[in-house]
């Protein structure tokens, strides 16, 4: 199966050794919970926490592509234009023949992420191209898929995922089957791909590991909580993950 390291990695889940040294504060706690608390009711829901982890996601993909528009942005116009792109990856090519002809695939790319069609591209439509991961379409998906299915049912078991260019394989059938069936369906896989069943999977984890109640939702009070418990010099896996979740989300909280 082929390996992919979504964006969620950075944003969500693996959170960098900076970041580590982040303290949880109460008083960013309760406002993160007030804020994420779409509906007002006093708890976060899975759909909430997915909804913000979307939206830390989403922001942290355009000012990464804002960083990437800034470096190669000759004219200082805060645009990506179609020259300025192609004499990056001219450059990079060297000549290889083979480089040559990705980059001309990549003057299509830009092409189709140039939404209004203006030559230029802003942060939101330069992230297309800069983390084409990030969108995968169901050709794809499909393509993936046939790659290692062997009974040809249009889906994949767990032998199935889990085989196939041992380069390539990662290990990651329990986070793909996102409906625990047994089985990876095509959407899933577009899920897979793209990296939001990785999200998914996260919130599951912080979800379950911060609810003390079992309600299924996370009170302020048991945010407060969990901090403290999170404090303790030895914690399990998922309280140490969940944590470091949370100070991911603080660390760009400003973005």
């Amino acid at each position: 199966m082929v390996r992919i390291i979504p964006l969620c990695f950075l944003a969500l889940c693996a959170a960098s050794s900076a970041f580590g040294q982040e303290v949880l504060t109460v008083v960013w706690l309760q406002q993160f919970h007030k804020k994420a608390d779409r509906n007002g009711d006093g708890k976060l829901s899975f759909d909430e926490l997915m909804s913000h982890a979307d939206l830390v996601r989403s922001k942290m993909m355009a000012a990464d592509a804002q960083a990437s528009i800034d470096e190669l942005d000759t004219d200082k116009d805060g645009r990506l234009s179609l020259q300025e792109y192609m004499s990056n990856l001219s450059q990079e090519a060297g000549g290889n023949p083979d480089l040559l002809e990705w980059a001309k695939v990549e003057e299509q790319n830009f092409q189709a992420a140039d939404l209004d069609n203006d030559g230029l591209l802003g942060a939101t439509e330069a992230g297309v191209i800069l983390f084409p991961h990030n969108i995968v379409t169901e050709t794809e998906a499909k393509a993936a898929i046939a790659a290692s299915d062997e009974d040809d049912d249009g889906q994949l078991g767990r032998d199935e995922f889990e085989t196939g260019d041992e380069e390539l394989e990662w290990p990651g059938f329990e986070i793909a089957d996102i409906d625990g069936d047994g089985f990876v369906t095509l959407s899933e896989m577009m899920s897979w791909m793209s990296g939001r069943a990785h999200t998914i999977s996260e919130m599951r984890t912080l979800l379950q590991t911060i609810d003390i109640d079992e309600d299924r939702h996370i009170s302020e009070k048991e945010l407060v909580a969990f901090r403290e418990a999170a404090a303790k010099e030895k914690v399990s896996d998922e309280v140490s993950h969940a944590e470091q979740n949370l100070k991911t989300w603080m660390a760009h909280d400003e973005l």
